[in-house]
């Protein structure tokens, strides 16, 4: 197996983006070649292309280590794969290489498949997306994304969270390496130049228009157009996206047992309010408005001795996202 390194590097000037966890995604770049030398063939090319597709799956829990020199924050397997494709000017393929992440890299060099920030005595920062693949006990394929202002200086990995596409629409230089890769030795082989960056593969289904993948959505079917019902009253609070694809009402009507007393679901639903104004979801006027209607509901019930809540086709999914607010359950 030949020793390669492919590094995709951007100068850019980028805002910040908040971090979540996300599954693993992909994002394709392509652009012209400036050189590429085959160590195969021994063959010099001055034109042609390439493209790489990079697949990651960014964590928001870092690891932070301190030191003197700075502090270290690493997201783990942020890159899961990169595969690349290096072209001549005719369109025939010079090479091509599928890295995947493998945990012990067997060589001196550090990449381990995370990413790393690093904030030095100075204030600078830097950021790598590395990524490794065990070809033998001495060698290996690397790949890394790594992301720099337009003075050179790395920016810190979370600025690229949590869509890296965002690249694509700021100024600044990309470029793309290829290295022979010996122990303790590189040696560069080709550099290009990256003109585009794409979303890769085709678009995600999301049926209820949510913003979450269906195959990732436990509340398929939730609309965030309305807002929070009770009991078909309206409480007048947006009914905000939560997690995995659950809105507040899914959340309230998930505290619900349509089994119990209704005093008893009455106090769940409260005590789900009250924790997600403890958790700054909602603010104070929406969870009063949400207990207002609450107990209108209850009261209208007491009067009309009808069925409070009717059952929803959400409850069972959503009942465990209710659950990482109140912490505990509801049978």
């Amino acid at each position: 197996m030949d020793k390669q390194f492919v590094a995709i590097t951007a100068a850019l000037a980028i805002s910040v983006f908040a971090c979540s966890a996300i599954a693993e995604q992909a994002f394709d770049v392509s652009g012209s070649l400036d050189y590429y030398n085959d160590t195969t063939s021994g063959v010099t090319v001055t034109d042609g292309s390439f493209e790489a597709r990079v697949y990651y799956a960014p964590s928001s829990t870092p690891v932070v280590q301190s030191s003197f020199f700075g502090t270290t924050s690493t997201f783990a397997q942020t890159v899961t794969r990169i595969s690349w494709h290096a072209f001549d000017g005719d369109g025939n393929e010079l090479a091509s290489r599928d890295v995947i992440f493998a945990t012990d890299n067997g060589s001196a060099f550090p990449d381990d498949g995370s990413t790393t920030i690093t904030v030095d005595g100075t204030g600078a920062q830097t950021a790598a997306w590395n990524l490794v693949h065990q070809a033998s006990g001495i060698s290996y394929d690397s790949a890394n994304v790594s992301v720099n202002d337009p003075f050179g200086t790395m920016l810190p990995a979370v600025d690229i969270y949590p869509d890296p596409l965002t690249l694509s629409g700021y100024g600044g230089s990309f470029s793309f390496q290829a290295y022979d890769y010996s122990p303790d030795v590189r040696q560069q082989q080709g550099q290009g130049t990256i003109t585009s960056i794409t979303a890769a593969g085709s678009e995600v289904a999301d049926e209820d228009g949510d913003g979450v993948a269906d195959n990732q959505d436990s509340c398929l079917g939730s609309d965030m157009s309305v807002t929070v019902f009770i009991d078909e009253r309206d409480s007048g609070v947006e009914n905000k996206l939560l997690d995995e694809g659950c809105t507040l009402s899914d959340l309230i009507d998930s505290a619900i047992d349509d089994d119990k007393p209704l005093r008893s679901s009455l106090r769940d639903v409260l005590g789900l309010v009250h924790a997600l104004r403890h958790e700054h979801i909602i603010s104070r006027h929406e969870a009063e408005r949400l207990a207002w209607t609450a107990a209108r509901a209850a009261k209208s019930h007491r009067k009309h001795h009808r069925k409070w809540w009717k059952k929803s086709h959400h409850k069972v999914a959503a009942r465990h996202v209710c659950l990482r607010y109140t912490g505990h359950g509801r049978h």
